[in-house]
């Protein structure tokens, strides 16, 4: 009677921490971009297939689209191969222009992908367009094409849309390509906990079946 209820308690607890231990991926990035690079790490919430958000363009920015998205955090170094220009989700914004709630962005547990080949526009760019110009620092995917410009971030005079072009970095890109990959590390406390009951559980299962 005693092993059948160890046996609930492990199993209930169990159930618990596998509740909880859905975590966060960090995805680890190293772009070449023409005679440029993005570098740097994107965070998601765990979530694994097509990546969703909310449309910034159309609801207004971070305070509306952050929140509502599988793309939790990055830190990303960008170098046109002039200016370089580090962003993340403290000083920039995470852009999708396609419709509400869809991207091309493709999560598996070891790989984040994005589809060249499907129509949209997603990219991450410093603050506001709206606030600093035309353009401002970005890392720019979409259909077929794939783009970094990293400074500078507020035009004067004598910065035109010339030097803009001239400076940013654009490739093409035609099929599906594997923008981050997940490091391999020490299994985290909570996939430890999860494995050694899982094996307690077993070993009272076993002991029950032979008594």
């Amino acid at each position: 009677m005693k092993t059948r209820n160890l046996l609930s308690a492990l199993t209930i607890t169990a159930s618990l921490f596998a509740g909880s231990a859905h975590a966060s991926i960090i995805y680890h990035v190293d772009r070449t971009i023409g005679n440029g690079s993005v570098i740097g790490t994107i965070t998601t919430d765990g979530k694994l297939g097509n990546l969703i958000t909310r449309d910034c363009l159309e609801h207004g920015g971070a305070p509306d689209c952050l929140p509502r998205s599988n793309i939790i955090a990055w830190d990303l170094l960008l170098n046109d191969g002039v200016d370089s220009f580090t962003i993340n989700q403290d000083n920039s914004i995470y852009f999708n222009a396609i419709s509400p709630y869809s991207t091309n962005f493709w999560a598996t547990p070891n790989s984040l992908l994005y589809d060249f080949t499907s129509p949209g526009f997603d990219w991450f760019s410093y603050a506001s367009e709206a606030s600093l110009g035309y353009e401002s620092p970005d890392w720019q995917l979409w259909e077929g094409h794939e783009s970094v410009y990293a400074g500078p971030a507020v035009w004067d005079t004598s910065f035109t849309f010339e030097d803009y072009y001239a400076q940013t970095q654009t490739q093409q890109r035609g099929t599906e390509v594997i923008i981050g990959s997940v490091v391999t590390s020490v299994p985290e406390p909570d996939s430890l906990i999860l494995l050694a009951l899982g094996l307690a559980s077993i070993g009272c299962a076993r002991r029950i079946k032979q008594g």
